[in-house]
């Protein structure tokens, strides 16, 4: 059989520091022809991230982006200026 045009891949993410409420990640990206990656993760605080991966044989390109929703009393500090 050939290859997966597509995975999905999950995780979760546990961050406890000390004096900061503990923060879980719940992270999904779907994986393109072991090339590509497209995924987005929600924490605890209210916060979205988003992330690109590009694959190469010699190095892994990634971009991602936290988005904070000010929604929360569990947010560490709001967006800057």
């Amino acid at each position: 059989m050939g290859v997966n045009i597509w995975n999905l891949i999950h995780s979760m993410v546990y961050r406890m520091v000390s004096d900061a409420p503990n923060q879980f990640t719940a992270i999904a990206k779907i994986e393109l022809k072991e090339k590509f990656s497209l995924g987005v993760a929600l924490c605890n605080n209210d916060y979205i991230s988003t992330m690109f991966q590009v694959k190469s044989p010699k190095m892994d390109l990634d971009f991602g982006y936290e988005i904070g929703q000010n929604t929360s009393l569990t947010a560490i500090r709001a967006n800057t200026t």
